[in-house]
């Protein structure tokens, strides 16, 4: 608990003294980190397209409001790094169709998914996606991964106890942080959160996983791809 706050704390500094490097690398961890949602069935080549795809996608329809939403976060314009994502988004949206379409005959749910998850991001607006993906995929699946193992006391402690310290530093981000529009205090609160805590949970909860072996393990050979030359990705 002392090395997950203490890496927040560090994450946290890093924003406020360099919050375009910070902006840009909490886009790229990101982009790794969700990636993760598919391990079970995907090598990490082809799951980074989906990964990609969450990050970079929203930038191709709203790129106004992608780069209000950066601009927001740290303060300065942000309509070059809005162009990279969506020329990133191309590659990305190309590789998770192809590979919705490899698995839908070996697995139809990862299908859906990849699916759902590549339409939505181009269509939906950028918050409105990024709240169903994170709410309905991403953060059921991961917490599903990280408590198993664990007692259901010792879970439900934790989770309170994290619940509690994120709501209280997120009031008090709220109150110090310069007087501006309620909204714009809102989207700092939640997404330099999601990025200061994200990096502890990257580095110790998937490192702990790992050595106490309740991290899921990979299919080495995806169905979808079976006697197939992509899997070398």
């Amino acid at each position: 608990m002392g090395a997950y706050l203490l890496l927040a704390a560090v994450a946290g500094l890093l924003w406020v003294w360099a919050p375009k490097f910070s902006l840009v690398a909490f886009l790229a961890y990101s982009a790794w980190h969700f990636s993760g949602d598919w391990r079970k069935w995907l090598s990490r080549g082809w799951r980074l397209c989906a990964g990609a795809t969450v990050i970079c996608a929203p930038s191709l329809l709203y790129p106004d409001l992608v780069a209000e939403y950066f601009s927001v976060l740290t303060g300065a314009e942000a309509t070059s790094l809005v162009r990279v994502l969506q020329l990133l988004a191309f590659p990305a949206l190309i590789g998770t169709i192809f590979l919705a379409a490899r698995c839908l005959r070996t697995r139809p749910a990862v299908t859906a998914e990849l699916a759902v998850l590549a339409l939505s991001a181009v269509v939906l607006p950028p918050l409105v996606f990024f709240l169903l993906y994170f709410c309905s995929l991403h953060s059921p699946r991961h917490l599903i991964d990280t408590v198993r193992g664990m007692k259901p006391a010792t879970a439900a402690a934790t989770a309170a106890g994290l619940t509690l310290a994120t709501v209280a530093l997120g009031a008090l981000f709220f109150v110090l942080s310069p007087s501006t529009q309620v909204d714009e205090r809102l989207l700092r609160i939640t997404f330099i959160g999601l990025a200061v805590l994200t990096v502890p949970h990257m580095i110790l909860i998937e490192y702990f996983a790992a050595r106490t072996g309740n991290e899921p393990a990979p299919e080495t050979t995806p169905p979808s791809f079976e006697n197939s030359s992509e899997m070398t990705l």
